[in-house]
C-alpha cells in the first residue's frame, strides 16, 4: 500500500484506504441521521398525545348565568358582563339576585367558604353551562386565607368577590397593618371605579372559565393566578398562544 493512500481512522487504531474510511464516515452520517429521525419522531408523537389529551379535557361552553347575591351592586356586574360579550362565543343571562346559604358562610372569619359554596349551589350541573356567583364578600378556601375568586371544574361554577377589588391598596389593608389578616378593616381610601372593578372582576373570570372550559392552571397569560388587586391590574386579558389555540377548537373566542 502505498503511503499516503492510507488514513487512520482516530480512535480505532486502524489504518483505512480512501474507500473504506469514505464508506465508514457516510454510515457514521447515517446513524446520526437514524438517531435525528428518532428523536424528531419522539417529538412529535410526544406532542400530538399531549395535543389529543388536552383536546379530550376541552369543553365546549355556549352558556353563562352571571347570578348576583342580595348584597352585590348590580352596576360592576354590568360593565364584566359587556367585556365578557366581547371576548367570548357563548350567550349571557344575568339571573335575579340569591340569598347567601348559612352553612357556607364563617362568623368567625367573616368570609365565604367559596369551595363549600359552590359544591352546595351546583351539585349536578348542566354540561355546556357555566355559572358565576358575585358577592361583595370576602373570600377564603381551606389552604389560603382569602382568595380573589375561586372555580370548580366539577360543579362548572365560579365564585367572585368585590370584597378586596373596591379597594386601591392592593390587600385592601389600612397603612398600619403589617400583616395579612383574613378579614381586614374598612379603610377610608378612594373607592374605584365601576368600570375598573368591573374589568376587574372579567380578569378574575378569565382564569376560571379557562379552567373550566380545560385549560391548565399552572400557566400564564390571562390563566396566571394573583391573589393580589395590583398584580391584577397588571394581568393581560389575552390567553397565551397555545391556550388561545385550544379554545379556538371549541369556538369559544372571538377572532
Amino acid at each position: 500500500m502505498e503511503p499516503g493512500n492510507d488514513t487512520m481512522e482516530p480512535g480505532l487504531g486502524l489504518i483505512l484506504s480512501p474507500r473504506q474510511y469514505f464508506i465508514h464516515m457516510n454510515m457514521s452520517v447515517l446513524e446520526q441521521k437514524k438517531k435525528l429521525f428518532k428523536t424528531v419522531f419522539f417529538v412529535i408523537i410526544s406532542l400530538t398525545l399531549w395535543m389529543g389529551f388536552k383536546l379530550f379535557r376541552l369543553q365546549s361552553i355556549h352558556h353563562v348565568e352571571i347570578i348576583p347575591l342580595e348584597d352585590m351592586d348590580s352596576q360592576f356586574i354590568n360593565v364584566t358582563s359587556q367585556l365578557l360579550a366581547q371576548k367570548f362565543n357563548f350567550t349571557i343571562e344575568l339571573k335575579e339576585k340569591i340569598s347567601l346559604p348559612q352553612n357556607v358562610f364563617d362568623e368567625t372569619r367573616q368570609q365565604i367558604n367559596a369551595e363549600k359554596f359552590l359544591l352546595e349551589l351546583n351539585p349536578s350541573p348542566p354540561k355546556k353551562t357555566i355559572f358565576i356567583y358575585v358577592t361583595s364578600k370576602d373570600l377564603f378556601v381551606p389552604s389560603l386565607p382569602f382568595v380573589l375568586s375561586s372555580a370548580d371544574y366539577k360543579s362548572r361554577g365560579i365564585i367572585t368577590s368585590t370584597f378586596r377589588l373596591q379597594k386601591q391598596n392592593s390587600l385592601g389593608l389600612s397603612p398600619d397593618k403589617k400583616t395579612n389578616e383574613a378579614h381586614p378593616e374598612e379603610i377610608p381610601s378612594p373607592r374605584a371605579s365601576k368600570e375598573l372593578i368591573g374589568e376587574r372582576i372579567f380578569k378574575t373570570l378569565l382564569r376560571g372559565i379557562g379552567f373550566i372550559s380545560g385549560l391548565d392552571l399552572f400557566s400564564n397569560c390571562a390563566m396566571k393566578s394573583t391573589n393580589e388587586v395590583e398584580s391584577l391590574d397588571l394581568k393581560s386579558t389575552d390567553y397565551c398562544a397555545t391556550d388561545a389555540l385550544l379554545l379556538s377548537f371549541t369556538g369559544l373566542l372571538k377572532n
